[in-house]
């Protein structure tokens, strides 16, 4: 089966080797044609993904045209914040046919909107969707390390028909129909991660850093449920299984950062040293929005934006929990 993947970053491009491993063609659309020639000219996506040599049926190109033709199943790995703008760019490539596959993490600001409404948006309301998402560093599933996730759609045909696209030896998904649940799980613990680096770059320690993530478990849940997902959701591998993973793996981006700022480091020249960056510096902006919207208070995630804006120290944050 030919399947477009939208997005060469990390994600993207492992998400590639589990479906070309799986036998499937893959074409993986790169916004960066430098990645796009790395990628021909070497067989591995160096920027990204570096020490992994990607299967010879992974085909790299910056051309929707191309990427898009023939296809029935697009993933799309795409950082929530240019997400909008791709999808206007593959817009004119675009048919009734293709069916999509969120992997992006995160709340677009000011919208307040979650990739698959964002999908829908920009393509159609009509557009089919699923929303994969769950403990799973790229490295990790590269290497074909054993990984479990979640599934989520409201049509459980495309769950079947995934399921059968995406499962083999070392990769497996449980099936849900809470896409609104998995998708804000997704987004939240990118910021809970950001903040366990923050109390750990602060000098705190691990007492505290089992108070913040029971609290942020319980703060997580309370957000899911007034947004119409299921508390449930939060048991899972896109609710507790991936903020284990974000707020303790080495590999962790959103851990990492929150580490440099708490050891004093600026946002802006975090961002600027790094090539690309985490999402979770666009969804602690994102959700406090979002707790605006609704009439929430949520101290872990308010206290996370005011530290980031310099409206409260991280002492102070603290003692807020």
């Amino acid at each position: 089966m030919n399947i477009c993947v939208v997005g060469a970053g990390a994600w993207g491009t492992a998400v590639s080797t589990l479906l070309a491993h799986n036998g499937h063609q893959v074409r993986l659309w790169s916004h960066e044609e430098s990645v796009t020639e790395t990628i021909t000219k070497t067989g591995s996506n160096t920027d990204y993904l570096p020490n992994v040599t990607l299967p010879k049926t992974i085909v790299a190109t910056s051309s929707f045209k191309e990427a898009l033709v023939d296809v029935e199943w697009v993933f799309e790995a795409v950082p929530v914040q240019f997400l909008r703008s791709v999808l206007e760019e593959a817009k004119p490539f675009i048919t009734t046919k293709h069916k999509w596959v969120v992997l992006s993490k995160g709340i677009e600001q000011d919208t307040l909107a979650l990739p698959g409404d964002i999908i829908k948006q920009v393509i159609g309301t009509n557009t089919q969707y699923a929303v994969l998402a769950g403990p799973s560093f790229a490295k990790d599933l590269s290497e074909k390390q054993p990984t479990g996730v979640s599934l989520a759609s409201q049509n459980n045909g495309l769950v079947q028909e995934l399921t059968a696209i995406l499962e083999n030896d070392y990769f497996s998904v449980a099936p849900s129909n809470d896409v609104i649940g998995v998708q804000l799980c997704a987004a939240l613990k990118n910021v809970v991660a950001f903040g366990v680096g923050i109390l750990e770059g602060a000098g705190y320690t691990d007492n505290t850093k089992a108070l913040f993530l029971v609290k942020s478990l319980e703060q997580i849940g309370t957000l899911v449920t007034a947004c119409g997902g299921n508390a449930q959701t939060v048991n899972g591998f896109a609710g507790v299984g991936d903020l284990l993973l974000t707020a303790c793996g080495n590999l962790s981006r959103n851990l990492s950062v929150g580490k440099r700022f708490g050891k004093g480091q600026t946002i802006a020249s975090i961002t600027k040293e790094s090539k690309t960056v985490p999402e979770s510096i666009n969804s602690v902006v994102s959700v406090f929005q979002l707790l605006q919207e609704n009439n929430i208070k949520l101290s872990v995630f308010e206290g996370i934006y005011k530290v980031v804006q310099g409206k409260q120290t991280i002492d102070q944050y603290i003692h807020t929990l």
